[in-house]
């Protein structure tokens, strides 16, 4: 009972920094602090990685029970959780921002991570961050008006990535359900799955958004497509894929 409590609430939290990397680049931005905002993103993925790999025990704790029902249960659970805190991003989505600027500020002003954590948050209490009709980003000149097109397959890609890489632990254990004297090969292949991930977001995800970033446009729509793609992912594409996968019988050998 346990594991389908604790591997739900984990993968949500995973989910939901990794959604609001994109807002805190967005803070920086706006506080025009953009290498400020490189430090500040690695500090929200470190985070993210912490859940990343936190989760994954509780999940082998069901696969070594043989136990391929409570795993799909879990998988389930975990997706509807992320579903949850990718809405949860986008409730706070204006939040996250103000806090992000004026944390990013304050770094820049020399202080202490903690400290500018706490100045950030006194800063920003009971601030809902900028006015629904303000776009979130610094305003477009005239002469920036066609920079930052988004090209449509851009959330394809974005739906992809996110599948594997918040379903290859999720596939991999499956797997090793069905063949169980492999494991140890199996679940090593979670690196190079993730590798492919990292290859389609470095070279296809990240200069887009590094390009809307520096570009000083309306980063409303590229906030949206990337919130978007997670929700079709977390709530449709992957659940979808692992509910074909269990009525094909995947795990229960």
């Amino acid at each position: 009972m346990i594991p389908l409590l604790v591997i739900p609430a984990l993968y949500a939290a995973f989910v939901f920094m990794d959604t609001i990397v994109i807002l805190t680049r967005v803070g920086s931005s706006m506080a025009r602090t953009n290498a400020m905002g490189g430090a500040i993103e690695k500090m929200a993925n470190a985070c993210k990685s912490l859940f990343f790999f936190c989760y994954p025990p509780f999940l082998g704790l069901l696969v070594y029970r043989g136990d391929p029902a409570g795993v799909y249960a879990a998988i389930f659970a975990s997706y509807a959780a992320a579903t949850l805190a990718v809405g949860a991003a986008y409730a706070l989505r204006r939040r996250i921002v103000a806090f992000s600027t004026a944390f990013a500020s304050e770094l820049s002003g020399g202080k202490a991570v903690h400290r500018a954590i706490a100045s950030a948050a006194g800063r920003r209490a009971g601030d809902a961050g900028p006015p629904p009709d303000q776009p979130l980003g610094p305003p477009l000149d005239a002469d920036e008006a066609g920079h930052g097109t988004l090209p449509p397959r851009l959330a394809a890609f974005c739906v992809t990535v996110y599948a594997l890489y918040g379903g290859a632990i999720f596939l991999l254990n499956l797997v090793v359900l069905e063949n169980r004297q492999y494991a140890p090969i199996i679940l090593q292949m979670l690196g190079m799955v993730n590798g492919i991930g990292t290859i389609l977001l470095s070279f296809v995800i990240d200069p887009v958004v590094a390009r809307n970033l520096d570009a000083a446009t309306n980063l409303q729509p590229l906030i949206r497509l990337m919130l978007f793609a997670r929700l079709v992912c977390y709530a449709l594409v992957s659940p979808a894929l692992f509910a074909a996968l269990y009525a094909l019988g995947l795990g229960f050998d």
